[in-house]
């Protein structure tokens, strides 16, 4: 026997109802995992790294545009 439109849309009502609490229960999983463990060592290296060579990126640029590529890198290069 077929199923009324009503059933076919309180059986979808359901399944969307189970999908957002299994969604529900990954998202408090994963939160609850990242608030126990902690960042390693090498990723707070890695994003120290990142961060400076941003800052010498942005303090380079004047040079970079006035004049040219060979004297930024050159800059660069020969820095402390």
């Amino acid at each position: 026997m077929a199923k009324s439109r009503a059933q076919r849309k309180a059986e979808q009502r359901k399944r969307r109802q189970q999908e957002l609490e299994e969604r529900a229960r990954r998202s408090q999983a994963k939160a609850q995992h990242d608030t126990q463990v902690p960042e390693s060592g090498d990723v707070a290296e890695v994003e120290a790294a990142l961060e400076r060579n941003v800052a010498e990126a942005v303090e380079i640029l004047p040079t970079l545009i006035e004049d040219g590529l060979s004297a930024a890198q050159k800059a660069l290069h020969t820095r402390d």
